[in-house]
């Protein structure tokens, strides 16, 4: 469980310096200016090195110390602390998208929404899948625990990044977050239960 634990916080970690690195610059290409008239390079900067980062930071310092042993606090595991904070911030952000989503005009998106389930229940499973076997290839095969995390992820839904990206580039938000939403709840109540299934 801790292992997994740090293993997809880790992944958490890297998607949102990628999601700076690699995201930005794709959303101001088909977007327009930055909120504030900012130049991309400082947007970028300032996501990296403002308060915003903080979970970023957090996961690489929660990494360092598993790296130097140090031990897990029981505490925050028994009395479900980790577990409050991840249900506040998911709560935080499903609110403020879900406000927005009209799903009366949805009706028109259904090649979009099969575009994405496709690609995220279908292909990105089985790049991920090629990934592991190329690894389990070299000398450097990696823990079982880590394949679980890492397939896991693969199926994830659409993230809130789409939806964020869309704001902060004065990009369709709205229709950012329709697939978004409709993306969670196709992978709630088909892709969940199977998951489960294989991995009880």
């Amino acid at each position: 469980m801790k292992r997994a634990l740090g293993y997809a916080g880790s992944l958490m970690a890297l998607f949102s310096v990628l999601m700076v690195l690699l995201g930005y610059p794709v959303a101001r290409h088909y977007g327009s200016e930055a909120a504030g008239g900012q130049r991309l390079g400082t947007l970028m900067r300032q996501s990296l090195t403002s308060w915003t980062a903080l979970p970023i930071y957090a996961s690489a310092a929660g990494l360092t110390l598993s790296v130097l042993h140090v031990p897990f606090p029981e505490a925050l595991q028994r009395y479900g602390v980790i577990d409050v904070l991840m249900f506040i911030t998911a709560f935080g952000g499903y609110f403020g998208v879900g406000m927005r989503v009209r799903f009366s005009e949805n009706i028109g998106l259904w090649r979009e929404h099969l575009v994405l389930t496709i690609f995220k229940f279908a292909l990105a499973p089985a790049l991920a899948l090629l990934m592991v076997w190329l690894a389990g290839a070299t000398h450097w095969p990696l823990h079982s625990a880590a394949v679980q995390v890492f397939m896991i992820d693969a199926f994830m839904p659409a993230g809130l990044t789409i939806v964020i990206l869309a704001n902060v580039f004065h990009l369709d938000a709205r229709y950012a977050g329709s697939l978004w939403v409709w993306n969670t709840l196709i992978f709630c109540a088909v892709v969940l239960p199977v998951i489960v299934l294989v991995m009880a």
